[in-house]
């Protein structure tokens, strides 16, 4: 990573990491995967439901009961696992717009956040009918070991600040904020009293396998993880040493069932009647026992009788209401991208004729530069990703070339990894004897690569190295160029343009509106310490 901080949490090394779900990667306007699938001439009443990978397998299982029970072969009903944040950005789609086919008919995310999320366009409040019926609800936890929670008090309801307080370090694991509601609800309890920013500075984040994030206390990789309570009683019944810490202030998924219509849909009586007996059927007491038994609480918190024992949860702890907000979810998004402790950067060096000229202390501008950007590639973790162009006239395709795309620096290519490719093409960033700087049309081009390569859970920004004034009078105007730039930028997936100017006669102001436009920052330099130092402040900041 870029600056790698180690900070004590009253006492407590932390580590936090960013990890992925291990859910189904397809979207919800996929074709389906049935339960159950018959080829009948009677004008089959085809039903499709899109489900969280949480509650999927157990939805799967109740449903195919239903359409047993009913015994019409003329009834198919189709369930399939699809993150809730992936069907969520699937129903707020504008029409036509990435949509490879239908939407289910019916959608139970973990969380009614996620009901949110979608219904925040217009489209999206078309498609819902209504807030949805909660089919079962789960406690937010946190998974660790029995040892782990043996240490720090366990059975007798240790919280999350004991958990922090304990000699460590703990290696906690979060998982992407901006897609898993259990790491959402966490979130306020782990940062406490601190602004982000803060707690961002007190933590690290080194790389970690990909995967469900209890597994990673499973297999040791984590000691704790944000979680649920349903997902510790499956791990425990399933062998696993894993217990669960409760916090009220952690909340609770709410797995609410709610309807999915067409924009301008027909009213449907027939597929309506449908939905009605399969909300029934998964509300009602035999639904109910499926979900008890798979480890899920009652809609209003309780446990059955029938509910999964294990000792690893406890079914009597309190549990709040998911408390979320839109606002919240965006926040999180954007600030953790620019706080995260990992990045993608895609840096442009000018190799203008302009970047051969001297600076006060003796050295040209680009010798200037080369140090800073080893001295960057050196420092960033193996899976930080940094790409390389290079800009003047008459070079790659007369504006630019790509010498390196922004890729992790612990990937091997031909036996060399990615960090010495870096180092080596900074290497070779002389400037070009009468070339121009075409710095508008470059800017432009890497801003487009960037946002539509932009990853989440990373500090994404675009690096712009140079003396600071366009000099390519057939490029785009500094207006249209602030226009495109304003129109890409998203501020859920921000991505930062960075702007380093170098010697007296660098356009600093112009150089400030551009990174100003995306949030960015903007440096002056006159001698090769200060280039080292203005980027090392930067990124000591992350």
């Amino acid at each position: 990573m870029i600056a790698l901080v180690i900070g004590l949490v009253a006492g407590a090394a932390v580590v936090l990491l960013d990890v992925l779900r291990d859910d189904d990667e397809s979207s919800a306007s996929g074709t389906d995967v049935q339960s159950r699938s018959q080829t009948t001439d009677c004008g089959e009443q085809r039903f499709s439901i899109a489900a969280d990978p949480r509650i999927a397998t157990t939805v799967r299982e109740i449903v195919e009961t239903f359409t047993d029970s009913e015994g019409d072969a003329c009834i198919t009903v189709g369930v399939r696992s699809v993150a809730s944040a992936r069907t969520a950005a699937d129903v707020a789609r504008a029409e036509g717009k990435g949509l490879g086919g239908s939407l289910p008919d019916a959608w139970i995310p973990d969380s009614s956040l996620w009901l949110e999320v979608a219904g925040r366009t217009d489209e999206g409040k078309e498609r819902l009918d209504g807030s949805g019926t909660s089919l079962a609800t789960t406690p937010v936890v946190l998974a660790t070991t029995r040892d782990r929670a043996t240490a720090i008090g366990w059975p007798d309801a240790p919280d999350w600040s004991e958990a922090l307080e304990t000699n460590g370090p703990v290696t906690l694991a979060v998982p992407r904020l901006d897609r898993d509601a259990p790491g959402l609800a966490s979130l306020g309890a782990l940062q406490g009293s601190r602004s982000l920013p803060e707690f961002a500075r007190l933590v690290a984040a080194p790389p970690l396998p990909e995967g469900q994030p209890i597994s990673l206390v499973v297999a040791g990789a984590a000691e704790m993880v944000p979680s649920t309570e349903q997902e510790v009683a499956a791990a425990t019944d399933a062998g696993a040493d894993v217990v669960a810490i409760y916090d009220e202030s952690f909340n609770a998924l709410n797995f609410p069932l709610v309807r999915v219509q067409p924009l301008g849909a027909e009213e449907n009586p027939d597929l309506d009647a449908l939905f009605a007996k399969l909300r029934d059927a998964l509300t009602k007491d035999a639904g109910q026992k499926v979900l008890g038994a798979a480890g899920f609480r009652a809609p209003d918190g309780t446990a059955s009788d029938d509910a999964l024992r294990t000792d690893g949860v406890d079914y009597s702890a309190a549990a709040g209401e998911p408390a979320s907000t839109t606002e919240q979810i965006d926040t999180a998004r954007s600030d953790w991208a620019t706080q995260g402790r990992r990045a993608r950067m895609l840096l442009l060096m000018d190799r203008s004729g302009s970047m051969g000229e001297r600076l006060p202390d003796g050295q040209t501008r680009a010798e200037a530069a080369q140090p800073a950007l080893r001295a960057l590639a050196a420092g960033a973790s193996p899976d930080d990703a940094l790409g390389l162009w290079a800009f003047t006239t008459g070079i790659g395709n007369g504006d630019y070339e790509i010498l390196l795309s922004a890729r992790r620096l612990d990937l091997q290519e031909d036996g060399v990894g990615r960090r010495a490719q870096f180092l080596g093409q900074v290497d070779e960033l002389t400037p070009v004897v009468g070339g121009a700087t075409p710095l508008y049309d470059t800017i432009a081009a890497a801003y487009e690569n960037a946002t539509q390569r932009y990853v989440d859970g990373r500090f994404n920004a675009v690096v712009v190295v140079t003396d600071g004034r366009n000099e390519d009078a057939g490029s785009l105007g500094l207006p249209q160029l602030l226009d495109q730039i304003r129109r890409k930028f998203d501020g859920a997936r921000p991505v930062r343009i960075i702007t380093v100017a170098y010697g007296e006669d660098a356009d600093v102001a112009t150089l400030r509106r551009i990174a100003d436009a995306t949030g960015g920052r903007s440096y002056r330099a006159l001698t090769a310490e200060q280039v080292q130092s203005r980027l090392g402040e930067l990124f000591s900041e992350l």
